[in-house]
């Protein structure tokens, strides 16, 4: 099992950041420029404002690249595991708990970004799972149960 870490152009929140996530909070609102669109090239404002939204959500793309599990945690496992249907069905439900896709992942590309997301935050969440049950300790258990511990 291996952990990599991927390097992100952005690395805190900048003012840049805050432009940025304002001009992608305008195209989730629907004022989104075309940039082939014929008026668009005859007016250099619009062609700038359009360069903006592109580098705006360049820069959010990458703020979310810094902060999903997923980039930060790629493991190599053994993907030739033998599921029989009741793995399956409750391997299914872990990543569906998760499965939340944002409204700009519409479409095949998106919703297989949203199931890698989904999929990469339940194995997060189940490794510190786990090592929690590995840090608890006899007596952890038995006081939180309010039982006298056994001799």
């Amino acid at each position: 099992m291996q952990t990599h870490v991927k390097q992100s152009t952005v690395t805190a929140i900048t003012p840049e950041l805050i432009k940025a996530l304002d001009i992608v909070v305008n195209l989730a609102e629907g004022n989104c420029l075309d940039p082939t669109d014929p008026d668009m090239q005859d007016d250099p404002d619009l062609a700038e404002q359009a360069d903006q939204q592109l580098g705006a959500i360049d820069t959010v793309n990458q703020f979310i690249e810094m902060i999903s599990p997923d980039f930060w945690l790629v493991r190599s496992v053994d993907q030739n595991i033998s599921m029989n249907r009741y793995d399956l069905e409750n391997t299914v439900n872990v990543i569906d708990g998760y499965f939340l896709p944002r409204p700009h992942e519409d479409g095949n590309c998106g919703e297989i970004e949203a199931f890698n997301r989904a999929k990469a935050e339940a194995l997060v969440n189940l490794q510190r799972r786990i090592a929690l049950l590995e840090s608890m300790s006899v007596e952890q258990f038995f006081t939180a149960k309010k039982r006298k511990i056994p001799l």
